[in-house]
């Protein structure tokens, strides 16, 4: 595990997605969303000597946090879209097909043909029309770009969009806003990152905190572009979008919005390795009772690998997801090697 850049910076993150977007955001998904719980584990404090307030978002509907970006994209058009296409791996698929079902408009999702059947289930059930394409060979945006040509659609990304990072932004403003009425102030923020757009939205919702605290974006190892964007900054394309059992989190570049931002360079990050990802979808199931994805555990894995900059501070914990399949999160549950199956079991440069 590395961690780099863990300090807040001295100025609040600034751009043109601002608090008051997320503001607004929060106002258009009240009655739609759950607020999901902020958890707190005796076990898991002690594991790391440091006190661990857990973001439940795997409890949110459909599973994890993309029913919010999704929605708030639908809700904040003008004018109602006739038919919607978006690109996923599975969880923002899934925030859109229910989005859409919820307002009545026809979905058609992109999805690679190696998709966990639990997302691509959840897809189908909320009646949403499912294209395939191979991670290795096809282009999904050429794909989806000519979907929305042919069917006349609004596409929704699932990162890169302004409306979908503000609904993203609301887990974090809901996790400020529940440690602050406890009477506390979180010092640092640990967030799942794949594309980016649930950092991005959590740096912005940061400047809503009493005291400010930083946001670390946390990846798997050797898929960290943001991380390489921070230490390069150059943002760098991942040459392999699988291989990892974080499977939501494998995208080939990061959001351009987040690298946007007016403080990134103030952003900290973190890798982790599959090995310690699956301990912590072992530890949040043991100890917490939660189910999560590997993706939705990432941030956990983290914490669990207890760095020295925690050791006694405030922290909070985004655990982004749950559609894991049974058979991938049972290999989780049991002593076993994912990373050294990995060709990048490697410490990133």
């Amino acid at each position: 595990m590395t961690v780099t850049n863990l300090q807040a910076g001295s100025s609040r993150w600034s751009s043109v997605l601002d608090l008051a977007a997320v503001h607004r955001a929060a106002r258009r998904l009240e009655g739609f969303i759950l607020h999901t719980p902020v958890l707190e584990s005796h076990a898991l404090n002690l594991a790391v000597g440091a006190k661990v307030l857990v973001k439940a978002e795997s409890l949110q509907s459909g599973g994890s946090f993309k029913f919010r970006g999704a929605l708030n994209a639908l809700l904040a058009q003008e004018q109602r879209p006739r038919e919607v296409v978006a690109y996923s791996s599975g969880n923002h698929a899934i925030g859109v097909a229910m989005a859409g079902r919820l307002m009545s408009i026809p979905v058609t999702v992109v999805m690679p043909h190696d998709s966990p059947a639990i997302k691509l289930a959840k897809v189908r059930e909320a009646g949403a029309g499912v294209v395939f394409y191979d991670r290795g060979r096809d282009d999904r945006n050429a794909i989806a770009e000519q979907l929305c040509t042919t069917k006349r659609a609004l596409l929704i990304p699932s990162f890169d969009n302004a409306d979908v990072i503000a609904g993203q932004a609301t887990v974090a403003l809901e996790l400020i806003n529940s440690v602050q009425a406890r009477g506390y102030s979180l010092e640092h923020i640990f967030v799942p990152c794949g594309g980016g757009g649930l950092v991005a939205g959590s740096c912005i919702a940061a400047g809503h905190a009493q005291q400010q605290c930083s946001i670390i974006a946390v990846e798997p190892l050797g898929y960290d572009r943001v991380g390489r964007a921070r230490r390069f900054e150059l943002p760098e394309r991942n040459i392999d979008t699988c291989g990892s059992i974080c499977d939501a989190l494998l995208t080939a570049m990061p959001s351009r919005l987040l690298l946007s931002l007016s403080e990134f360079n103030a952003l900290g990050t973190s890798c982790v390795d599959d090995d310690q990802v699956a301990y912590a979808v072992r530890f949040a199931y043991q100890e917490m009772g939660l189910m999560l994805e590997p993706s939705g555990a990432i941030a956990l894995a983290t914490v669990l690998t207890a760095p020295q900059e925690i050791k006694g501070k405030l922290i909070g914990v985004i655990c982004s997801g749950a559609n894991v399949d049974k058979d991938l999160h049972a290999r989780c549950l049991v002593e076993g090697r994912f990373a050294s199956q990995s060709p990048f079991n490697k410490t990133p440069n």
